[in-house]
Parts: structure tokens; C-alpha cells; sequence
């Protein structure tokens, strides 16, 4: 397909076409590991998918310092795979997903603790940030969460307008945890790009580092600090030649 890989130049993605993407691979799931990340989701190496979740519960979550009384906010929760575990210490949660049939997925898994303060909406960071879901009244959290990518597959006019609002949601001591892969070199689209590995066309923008601190910049304007910005793994479980997965990890206090 033409322009399918296009390295340096700004382009937009069909967000609709990703959308479909991830619909399907929640319909297969029956077939995949039901905690696999996306990256992972054609790999014929369960041992992958459980080493990424274990190193990133043993070494990254403590990042989020939860307890009890955390409040935490969850973008793209997928089937849960993350959530399980913040559920283990936090009893107020909020997860959004755009996808219908991961919110039931997550929702009727018995291995996933859940409160009145439990929360499963369907709808895209841009229907958060412009409030058309219905939150927990009286709610700031004190913690956001993207375990995995998702601005990944955003396009950056609306990735900019949801990252400004974003701030009027938390609280005023905060912490927010953002795992994206990245590119270390120049910018990299895949547009409708067919993957062998997982055997469909796939959609999503590989930003720099220097990309996401400008897109940051309101997030800064709120008065939070960069304290972590890092290669998200010890080991690169990937194993990707131009991508890697990477950490931001912000604060207010």
C-alpha cells in the first residue's frame, strides 16, 4: 500500500481503522492470551506475554506508589491485563477503553477485584477529555495510568487538545504513568501497514522522546515534573530494531 510506512514526516492515521482493529482482536481473544499486549498478540511465545506483565508489576507499578485511598484512572485498560493488578491495592478505579467488547471482558473477569468504586466506561481519551462520560462525582484522581501505548494511536491535534484538559481531572498532588513505545530516531507511521505477525493491517504513530516533551508542555504548565523518562525495560522483551517501549512518569506534589 502506498505511504503505509512513512519515517520523519507528520501523518494522520485512519483512527477509525484502528478502532476496528482492536474490536476484532477482542472478538479473538478466545485465541490469544487474554493478557497479552498488543505487540505480543501474534507471538507464539506465551512466555513473552507473561514476562512483560510480571517485570512491569514487579518492577514499574511500585512507580505509582498506591494504596488504599488512591484514585486511579486508567486509559485503554484493554482486557485488563494491568488492572488486576492495581486492583489488588486500590479500591477506587476508574477504566475506560473504547472498545465494547474489552469493557465486558474486563468486566466479567472473576480474577479482577471489584468495589462499588469499580468503574468500566467504553469511550476514547478524547470523550474523556471533552466529558461526555459519566464519572464518579466528586472524584479527582490522584493517579493516570496508560500501560501499554495509546496515544500511540491518536493523532496529535487531538492528543494535544486531551492533554491540555487532562490536568482538570486530577488531583492536585498527582502521579501519572505513561507507557508508549517510541521511536529513537525520526518519527515512524504505520498506515494501514499489513503485519505478518499479526496477521492485519495496523495503524499507529511512533513519536520521539523530544515529540512527547513537546506534547507534554501543558501537563507541565500544570505544574507537573518529568521524573522518569526511560527505556521501559531491563531486557528489551520486544526485541524491536527501531522501536523500543519507554516510560514517562510524571508527578505534582
Amino acid at each position: 500500500m502506498k505511504d503505509s510506512r512513512v519515517s520523519g514526516e507528520k501523518i494522520a492515521v485512519n483512527v477509525a481503522r484502528i478502532h476496528d482493529f482492536y474490536a476484532k482482536r477482542a472478538v479473538e481473544k478466545g485465541g490469544i492470551h487474554v493478557d497479552a499486549p498488543v505487540v505480543l498478540c501474534g507471538d507464539k511465545a506465551p512466555e513473552k506475554i507473561i514476562a512483560w506483565t510480571d517485570y512491569e508489576v514487579s518492577e514499574r507499578l511500585p512507580l505509582l506508589e498506591l494504596t488504599g485511598n488512591s484514585r486511579v484512572l486508567e486509559l485503554g485498560f484493554g482486557t485488563g491485563r494491568i488492572t488486576k493488578h492495581i486492583l489488588e491495592t486500590a479500591a477506587h478505579y476508574v477504566g475506560v477503553d473504547y472498545v465494547e467488547d474489552f469493557v465486558a471482558l474486563a468486566k466479567g473477569r472473576e480474577d479482577i477485584r471489584r468495589t462499588e468504586h469499580t468503574h468500566f466506561l467504553c469511550g476514547s481519551f478524547e470523550d474523556l477529555a471533552e466529558g461526555r462520560l459519566e464519572l464518579p462525582q466528586g472524584v479527582w484522581f490522584d493517579r493516570f495510568v496508560i500501560a501499554g501505548g495509546v496515544m500511540m494511536y491518536i493523532n496529535d491535534d487531538v492528543l494535544k487538545k486531551c492533554l491540555a484538559k487532562l490536568p482538570a481531572l486530577l488531583a492536585p498532588s498527582a502521579i501519572l504513568y505513561i507507557s508508549e513505545p517510541i521511536t529513537m530516531e525520526k518519527r515512524l507511521t504505520l498506515n494501514q501497514f499489513y503485519s505478518d505477525e499479526l496477521a492485519a493491517e495496523y495503524s499507529a504513530i511512533y513519536r520521539t522522546r523530544e515529540e512527547y516533551d513537546r506534547l507534554f508542555a501543558p501537563l507541565y504548565a500544570a505544574e507537573f515534573q518529568m521524573v522518569r523518562s526511560e527505556e521501559f525495560f531491563a531486557e528489551d522483551i520486544k526485541q524491536r530494531q527501531e522501536t523500543k517501549q519507554w516510560l514517562f512518569l510524571l508527578r505534582r506534589d
